[in-house]
């Protein structure tokens, strides 16, 4: 079984409690995390990113963590693009 498949089923199997309980806007939030990937996908596609435009590895750590504490002060992850 496709995992998308598997994670349509599972959702689909618990939306009515999830609205019971209040958390459903949890459950479209679980589909963004596997179209654009977790806060860590983020982070490593920006670090190749800038290592590729030739940045010093250093100074693309340093900036990536810039770019985490700026995600987590604004709230909701940003794009990177």
């Amino acid at each position: 079984m496709h995992f998308s498949t598997l994670l349509n089923d599972t959702l689909e199997s618990v939306t009515e409690h999830a609205a019971d309980l209040g958390i459903d806007h949890d459950l479209l939030y679980i589909r963004t995390i596997r179209e654009r990937g977790t806060s860590a996908h983020l982070q490593l596609e920006l670090f190749h990113r800038l290592t590729k435009e030739v940045m010093r590895w250093r100074t693309a750590m340093q900036d990536v963590a810039k770019w985490l504490r700026s995600s987590t002060e604004a709230g909701p992850l940003p794009n990177l693009t």
